[in-house]
């Protein structure tokens, strides 16, 4: 096993899932009633809160892409055998 690799692999899944997690909270409260309001009032008068649902949306896929990837360099570490 690749100490160093497994140690990367692990902090780029626990970015991704804390990213995700973010997001998924944030596009939870855009998709409620009170938050589909709160959206459409402050964009009519110039504020950037359809902006950031839209974000959120885009970052939640993201971070799933990154703690894919850092699973796997997870899983790659680990199956690696150690050179002698």
């Amino acid at each position: 096993m690749n100490t160093w690799e497994a140690i990367t692999g692990i902090i780029i899944l626990v970015i991704g899932v804390t990213v995700f997690w973010q997001n998924y909270n944030t596009v939870t409260q855009c998709n409620t009633i009170g938050g589909k309001i709160s959206t459409a009032i402050t964009s009519i008068f110039g504020g950037t809160g359809a902006q950031a649902c839209y974000n959120s949306t885009i970052l939640e896929i993201g971070s799933i892409i990154t703690a894919i990837i850092g699973a796997v360099i997870v899983y790659a570490a680990i199956i690696k055998k150690p050179r002698r």
